[in-house]
């Protein structure tokens, strides 16, 4: 899976792998592959052109998912350094229609939503002729948003954890919550390290998990949270270390609380 989005500026990269393993060296198929993007929130008044650009940057001519990356929808306002935010006056059941277009037009296999809360969730699902197949959020003990986690699991769709081992692009503001006792704990009994413990948590809860490494090591030790299960009691004292702590928050930088 290849967790891309325009607004992580990835996809050339990607699609500069993707073009050398499919079409130079043939050692990979392009069903092999589980390729998303996401639509950002000054993209949505003409989504098929965003997911266009996404496909011609990524060098494919379907993605697997396509996600709306935020449920608001924004642009950029420069005023001298200073860099602000306006709405963009278009409703999300518009979004959407736009999103079900694509899959009618072949461009993308399936859609989904990123960072929505219950309430969007359910506002969405009296009016979508394709039900949102994901959600990615934010999930990790800290943040485990167990009330949303239920209503994916009730609703059948399938919460994607961004964020997992609670580590975001700046370290340094982030807790180590590798150090918690009850990771700790749970490393020391079943031999583990905490990243992979928590990993080993969101898999047990139901969520995909999509850990971001570029160092091999780690991306094996990734791999290897996979061959043992925690316990029901160590999964529970796992998600009461939950204090609504997020690494991504949005009203620090938008301006705007999205979960209320």
């Amino acid at each position: 899976m290849l967790d891309c989005a325009s607004r992580y500026k990835n996809e050339e990269i990607v699609g500069q792998a993707l073009h050398e393993l499919i079409n130079v060296d043939k050692s990979v198929q392009r069903s092999d592959l589980f390729v998303i993007s996401k639509v950002w929130q000054d993209e949505v008044e003409d989504v098929e052109a965003a997911c266009k650009r996404s496909l011609e940057k990524l060098k494919v001519d379907y993605l697997d998912l396509y996600l709306v990356h935020w449920p608001i929808s924004l642009r950029e306002v420069k005023e001298g350094d200073v860099t602000k935010y306006e709405r963009i006056p278009i409703p999300m059941h518009k979004i959407w229609e736009q999103m079900e277009a694509l899959v009618e037009k072949g461009l993308v296999k399936n859609i989904g939503v990123s960072n929505f809360n219950v309430q969007t969730l359910w506002d969405m699902l009296s009016y979508a002729k394709i039900k949102p197949v994901v959600n990615e959020i934010e999930l990790h003990p800290l943040c485990a948003q167990t009330e949303l986690v239920g209503f994916l699991k009730t609703t059948g769709i399938v919460p994607i954890g961004y964020c997992p081992i609670a580590r975001g692009a700046d370290t340094s503001a982030c807790p180590d919550l590798s150090q918690h006792t009850a990771v700790k704990s749970a490393a020391e009994k079943h031999g583990k390290s905490g990243p992979q413990v928590l990993l080993n948590w969101g898999l047990s809860r139901g969520h995909v998990v999509i850990p971001r490494s570029s160092n091999m090591d780690r991306l094996k030790e990734n791999i290897e949270s996979l061959n043992f299960q925690l316990s029901t009691s160590e999964i529970e004292a796992l998600t009461a270390v939950d204090e609504g702590y997020r690494i991504c928050d949005p009203p620090q930088w938008m301006g705007h609380s999205l979960f209320a």
